[in-house]
């Protein structure tokens, strides 16, 4: 799936079965998570969340991110149990929805989306 857009944006999470492939096979969320945490992760995800977010948008736009990021925090922690995970999620969802938003090149953005989109949640190997 081609997700240029917040509409496309939403569309991915609303697709059937679409969080419940990825919490699939009950992995080990305790160590992904820690490798999220780790310097280099982390160190990327905050620097493009700056990138991203040096772009203004609308009231409208923040307030549809806003609503998106707290509908995928709902549907990760009803099929995962796990509010840290959850809150992974949404955020990663965030930042990728203001990366579309806000027509910010950056592939690492581009490369969270893609590990969602391949059902795989991003993090350090």
């Amino acid at each position: 799936m081609i997700v240029r857009d917040l509409n496309a944006l939403w569309s991915l999470v609303r697709a059937d079965g679409f969080f419940e492939a990825l919490c699939a096979g009950n992995p080990d969320w305790d160590s992904m998570l820690d490798a999220r945490d780790e310097a280099g992760f982390d160190e990327q995800w905050t620097q493009h969340r700056l990138i991203v977010q040096s772009t203004p948008l609308t009231g409208e736009v923040i307030e549809n991110i806003t609503l998106l990021r707290e509908w995928v925090f709902k549907n990760v922690f009803s099929v995962s149990d796990n509010a840290e995970l959850a809150g992974y999620v949404s955020d990663d969802f965030g930042l990728i929805a203001y990366h579309l938003e806000s027509n910010t090149d950056s592939a690492w953005v581009t490369g969270l989306l893609d590990a969602y989109v391949h059902n795989q949640f991003p993090h350090s190997p």
